[in-house]
């Protein structure tokens, strides 16, 4: 049961008397830039050094619309009409630099966990979010992971005709890192953008580490409840405290947001489990290493990299 909010407080200071209690100021007297340099510290995690202050970037948000061209990439038995002509949503800190990261996010969560980073990288970045997992869409549609796959690969595309980049970076966090390998590996008829360099963070290795993805893909999208069972048991498996409020407070992050509407979360998870459950674990991870061509010259470049300049990427 949500809580009732609390009653919101009242002055018992007449209006007139509040006005004259405060004196008067010009948008650059002292006071205003105290107001402006906190809300800049704030903006940054309460990072109190000014040069960290100086290079507070601002995120805009760009779409890239899923047009009739994009469409036919995708698995047409599956495809519904209604996504012709939608948009992908991403978030772009308008760096000028030549190189370009690119952030991806894991199930059911989308590029607000990025935007601490993106707001102080000093290179050119934006992460977007996967269709459907807006936080405020409504009437979600459900895609399978090989369609997420070409609208990310499209959106790249039109991206780096944009912008020209001379050194691409993927940052991809666990579905995103799994994403990230199909996003290297690629059609061989029509390949996307070369990628320099691939940072990927707690990919998918073997069906022991879907532990949440297991638990959501049993789900009915017809019958969506979700055993309290079930979640306790996801609880059990921490082997720590920070373990288990990381793995509660997903939970509740990913659940609020696709309450009562839990198609898309159902159908992503049960595309990540599904190839540990058919294949030999491990086996499945990067099929045949294909990406090895391409990797080694992302571990070349990343090695080249200063310590200052990963630790942007780490966040």
């Amino acid at each position: 049961m949500p809580l009732a909010a609390l009653p919101a407080w009242r002055s018992t200071t007449p209006l007139s008397q509040q006005h004259n209690e405060v004196p008067r100021e010009t948008a650059d007297g002292p006071m205003a830039e105290r107001r402006r340099v906190t809300r800049r510290n704030r903006s940054v995690g309460g990072n109190k050094n000014p040069a960290a202050l100086e290079n507070v970037h601002e995120l805009i948000e760009g779409q890239f619309k899923i047009t009739e061209r994009v469409c036919r990439k995708l698995n047409r038995a599956t495809l519904d009409p209604r996504i012709i002509g939608d948009h992908l949503t991403y978030v772009d800190n308008q760096v000028r630099s030549d190189v370009l990261v690119f952030f991806l996010h894991g199930l059911g969560l989308d590029h607000r966990d990025f935007e601490p980073i993106l707001k102080r990288l000093p290179y050119r970045g934006v992460s977007p979010t996967l269709y459907g997992c807006e936080l405020e869409r409504r009437g979600r549609i459900s895609l399978s992971l090989a369609d997420h796959v070409v609208i990310l690969r499209e959106w790249l595309r039109e991206l780096v005709e944009q912008c020209q980049p001379r050194v691409i970076v993927m940052v991809g966090f666990s579905l995103g890192a799994d994403m990230g390998f199909e996003l290297l590996l690629g059609p061989a008829d029509e390949p996307g953008p070369a990628i320099d360099a691939f940072l990927s963070l707690e990919c998918n290795l073997t069906l022991d580490t879907c532990f949440c993805s297991r638990v959501l893909a049993d789900l009915a999208p017809e019958h969506p409840e979700i055993s309290i069972a079930e979640l306790r048991r996801l609880g059990d498996l921490a082997k720590s405290l920070d373990d288990w409020l990381n793995i509660h407070e997903y939970l509740v992050k990913v659940l609020r947001k696709f309450q009562g509407d839990i198609g898309v979360l159902q159908r992503a998870a049960a595309d990540i489990v599904r190839p540990f459950r058919d294949g030999p674990g491990f086996g499945v991870f990067a099929p045949g290493f294909g990406v090895r061509a391409r990797a080694s010259a992302c571990s070349g470049w990343c090695s080249r990299m200063t310590q200052g300049q990963a630790s942007h990427l780490r966040g």
